[in-house]
């Protein structure tokens, strides 16, 4: 058997010494002929020639089971030529299916990347980082994974943007077209531009507001550097302390689903003068 991808072998016809036993072959005072049918029987005459050999035409795309049957015309028989009974030639092209590859989820930097899964049925997967078959021929290659699922490593992808890994089913020996999958990393924003604020004790509390950088960013303001659950999503945020002094709150900005860091902002109450 042969790949799609395979050079196709050439037939290669010899005279058979046992056929026009037992009289035993005349002396070849011309050269006989190997002729090469698509039937074991009428069919069409694909090729003729003395030197035995014939490539078949097969299907460069598709797999199939191709038959080529070759016999032997000799004119030295006498009285008049023969033609040998049909041998038949089977090649067989194999074409291995190519995988199909889910979809993942965006991530952000500094996270591991995400998991790629291919859905075949018998054989195996192998992963790699670039095309392996720009020229349609195998992989000379090595692979970066094998098997079901893949995870790049942080080695492999890290920076922001989209990236694409491809992935070739292999079984009985022959290779799928390369599919490819896709990732893509989002970069973490910058802390939001932010700006603090002060009153007078007593007096009514001002707004201390931040800044997206890209409109369809979400504000999130925390009470400390390490609060887990946000206390407001507005841009901007009105303290309710009411002691004097000053006040440190955090805000963050998360586009794409990716949080930056949080900047501090400070709100100060300044405490009354004494009274003179």
């Amino acid at each position: 058997p042969i790949c799609v991808y395979d050079d196709t072998p050439e037939i290669t016809a010899t005279v058979n010494p046992t056929w026009l036993a037992p009289g035993g072959r005349p002396a070849p005072t011309i050269a006989p002929t190997f002729r090469f049918y698509d039937a074991a029987s009428g069919g069409n005459l694909l090729a003729t020639n003395t030197s035995g050999a014939y490539t078949p035409i097969v299907d460069p795309i598709n797999s199939g089971t191709y038959n080529i049957w070759v016999s032997e015309y000799n004119e030295n028989v006498i009285p008049a030529a023969c033609e040998s009974p049909r041998t038949q030639v089977t090649l067989v092209v194999k074409r291995t299916s190519a995988v199909q590859v889910g979809p993942t989820n965006p991530v952000c930097e500094n996270e591991p990347n995400p998991t790629f899964t291919a859905t075949l049925g018998n054989g195996t997967v192998r992963w790699y980082l670039e095309n392996p078959h720009p020229t349609g021929q195998p992989s000379t290659i090595p692979a970066a994974a094998q098997g079901n699922t893949f995870m790049p490593g942080t080695g492999d992808f890290s920076t922001p943007g989209t990236h694409t890994v491809y992935a070739v089913h292999v079984f009985e020996g022959c290779e799928s077209t390369a599919t490819t999958g896709t990732m893509t990393i989002n970069e973490v924003p910058a802390p939001p531009a932010v700006t603090g604020n002060e009153t007078c004790f007593g007096e009514a509390n001002t707004p201390i507001c931040a800044t997206l950088s890209n409109p369809s960013g979400v504000i999130k303001w925390y009470e400390s550097s390490g609060a887990t659950n946000s206390i407001s999503t507005s841009s901007c945020y009105t303290s309710s302390k009411s002691i004097a002094g000053t006040h440190n709150y955090y805000v963050s900005q998360t586009i794409n689903n990716c949080e930056s860091n949080r900047a501090l902002v400070t709100y100060r109450i300044k405490p009354l003068p004494a009274a003179p």
